[in-house]
């Protein structure tokens, strides 16, 4: 593990920390968020991976000064807590816990004898990395709360996929078999991945701790594609609010509306990094804590946004 940036300035813009940032959608948020100058964590297995991909999105050296880069596992505490910190000038020393995450953990296909099964390499990286970032951040949270009791709690934006919802369809129907046949390992993981940040905000992760987040936002998109973002006016957003299995009016930020998911066949990940940095990381120079419903960003909180072509 190594940073290459050891300190930041206070400041009234969110500091974000990436994991799975070698993967698409998380990448291209990266490097706009970089571009933008925001100052950016990053935990990678493999840093020159990330930097060729930063570079091939535009991102200069002098953009990249405002990247810290942890090299390790998602499954090392030690990793992804000095992820999910930084050293901020005037503050005594003290590390700051990031304002926002944004997880684009995954894995890729290992296939099997049955080719209508096909499997992950890591079947559960989004559950097990997910509960590792909370577990890590639920140390740092209490720690820092000593330290000073205003605090805010970050928010927590993952990356999931349309055909997952327990509410209603989100995929067309000449899609639903290659999602419920051959994509069926890694949608599990993925709904065990949104049941864990659900519980985490609905009841701190089953202790008596306050949760470790302040929010979430779920972000479903269709099937990917690798072609170039093709703009605002070109992706359909629709959303539905988070709910415990078995509730029926329980969510977080909702306000008791009810959405309706987008649907459609693909979308590309340049596309998905775009909405993501558009809505979620540039979305206003405050982002408000737990009872405030201001900002562009706080209105996707406790929402399941799906977004497709």
């Amino acid at each position: 593990m190594s940073n290459v940036n050891p300190a930041t300035t206070a400041s009234s813009r969110p500091i974000i920390a990436f994991f799975g940032a070698t993967g698409g959608c998380a990448g291209h948020a990266l490097a706009l968020s970089l571009r933008a100058g925001y100052h950016c964590t990053a935990l990678v297995r493999n840093r020159t991976k990330l930097q060729t991909l930063l570079s091939s999105l535009d991102v200069s050296a002098e953009h990249l000064s405002n990247l810290t880069i942890t090299e390790g596992d998602i499954h090392s505490p030690p990793a992804v807590s000095q992820t999910l910190q930084v050293q901020v000038a005037n503050n005594n020393h003290h590390p700051k816990i990031v304002d926002l995450i944004i997880s684009g953990l995954g894995s890729v296909p290992k296939f099997t004898p049955n080719p209508l099964r096909p499997t992950l390499v890591d079947p559960t990286i989004c559950e097990t990395g997910t509960r590792a970032i909370l577990d890590c951040l639920s140390s740092l949270v209490n720690q820092d709360q000593a330290h000073d009791e205003k605090m805010e709690r970050p928010l927590f934006v993952t990356i999931s996929t349309t055909g997952v919802s327990s509410q209603t369809r989100d995929v067309p129907y000449l899609m639903m078999p290659l999602y419920h046949w051959m994509l069926a390992v890694p949608h599990q993981d993925k709904k065990a991945m949104e049941k864990i940040l659900i519980d985490a905000v609905s009841d701190g992760g089953g202790g008596q701790a306050p949760p470790p987040i302040r929010g979430f936002v779920v972000v479903r998109p269709s099937l990917f594609t690798d072609g170039p973002a093709l703009g605002k006016g070109r992706v359909k957003v629709g959303w539905e609010v988070a709910k415990r299995a078995g509730a029926e009016d329980e969510n977080d930020g909702g306000g008791g509306e009810k959405g309706r998911p987008a649907i459609g066949y693909t979308i590309s990940r340049a596309d998905v990094g775009a909405w993501i940095f558009r809505e979620l990381i540039d979305a206003g120079d405050h982002h408000g804590g737990d009872d405030d419903g201001q900002g562009q960003r706080e209105r996707w909180r406790g929402r399941m946004v799906t977004l497709t072509y």
